[in-house]
């Protein structure tokens, strides 16, 4: 049975997205970018309106390993700002810091858009980095901004098919965020077996699986080092257990996270109800005869993946009304849901 092209729209031809940053798009980034800092200079000043000298919250906690699990875990942003202060003072140091973390937001957002939008479009991601970024203010934790960098620059890098890049910045972030490797490659392994389950005439696997492998080893072992070797005596706190699925029930004050998280865990397995249906006829076609790319679908099965686990883990692991957490992934979630017509990417030879 062959697929009728109909059914799948074309692409023009793809442009380089580094080609399409021009004045407007540049401009657009300055615009967000002051806005950024403003937004990250509310946050860490003083009430008195001193920045320079104000320590920023954990800080001192998680750089000294006496911050409760799993705050200490998360050592990255902290020891970067640790450097930065040798030459800046704390405030300004942790403001630096969070607006570089918001140029690579802001960059790869840009990357996203025109991926999801096309042409002429990309700024429509960097205004939803934008938005994701200061959207984690305000708050008292280190790696709030930095999670919203990885997981933009992440799926960017993948859905262009950068699988080294991506797999890098990953393995890097495990020291924001461990769970971040695990989840996402373990979502780039499940989302490669389903497609090579349902194509097999295609042969080979749609994506390449070792970079993604490795990411979720060095999760797990960045875990399990900080966990068993260098901080054991990191307790949660009396009033924080491991898993917070049961408290987040009985606290109305979380009720809002909790109905924003089911949401966008229910939009997540959506699209990937969406992109594994369309394996179904390719399955029953030759692999000349399909109209469908496989490493297309299982991108966006790995998207969906990792929209509903991370969401899902927020849930079960993290209180709902921090909702920090699933913040970022509002741009890859604008990105998929602006798609017109499309639940895959279909690139012409």
């Amino acid at each position: 049975m062959k697929i009728p092209h109909s059914e799948f729209p074309q692409m023009t031809e793809a442009v380089p997205w580094r080609e399409q940053f021009g004045l407007v798009e540049g401009f657009v980034f300055l615009v967000l970018m002051l806005m950024f800092v403003r937004a990250a200079v509310t946050n860490y000043e003083s009430p008195d309106h001193y920045l320079g000298r104000t320590m920023p919250a954990w800080q001192m906690e998680i750089v000294g390993g006496t911050a409760p699990a799993p705050y200490v875990y998360r050592q990255g942003v902290p020891q970067l700002r640790r450097l930065v202060m040798t030459v800046l003072q704390p405030g300004h140091a942790a403001l630096a810091v969070d607006a570089g973390f918001a140029v690579i937001a802001l960059g790869a957002g840009f990357a996203l858009g025109v991926y999801g939008l096309g042409r002429g479009r990309g700024m429509w991601g960097m205004v939803a980095a934008y938005v994701a970024a200061a959207g984690v203010y305000t708050n008292d934790k280190p790696e709030s901004v930095a999670m919203v960098a990885a997981i933009v620059l992440v799926t960017a890098c993948f859905l262009h098919k950068h699988y080294q890049t991506a797999a890098l910045a990953l393995v890097v972030s495990a020291a924001f965020r461990p769970e971040l490797p695990i989840l996402f490659g373990g979502a780039v392994l499940m989302a490669a077996f389903v497609a090579r389950r349902s194509i097999r005439p295609a042969g080979g696997l749609p994506l390449s699986l070792i970079p993604f492998g490795a990411c979720v080893f060095a999760g797990l072992a960045y875990l399990a080092v900080c966990k068993f070797l260098l901080w054991p005596q990191a307790k949660y706190p009396q009033d924080t257990p491991a898993f917070m699925l049961m408290d987040n029930f009985t606290r109305p004050l979380g009720y809002p996270g909790m109905a924003l998280n089911l949401m966008i865990i229910a939009f997540g397995f959506g699209w990937i109800i969406n992109a594994w249906r369309l394996l179904k006829p390719a399955a029953q076609s030759s692999a000349n005869d399909s109209a469908i790319n496989p490493t297309e679908v299982a991108h966006q099965i790995a998207m969906g993946l990792f929209i509903a686990t991370w969401s899902a883990a927020a849930t079960v692991l993290g209180r709902t009304d921090e909702i920090r957490i699933v913040i970022p992934l509002l741009p890859l979630i604008f990105i998929l849901a602006s798609l017109r017509w499309l639940v895959w990417r279909r690139v012409k030879p």
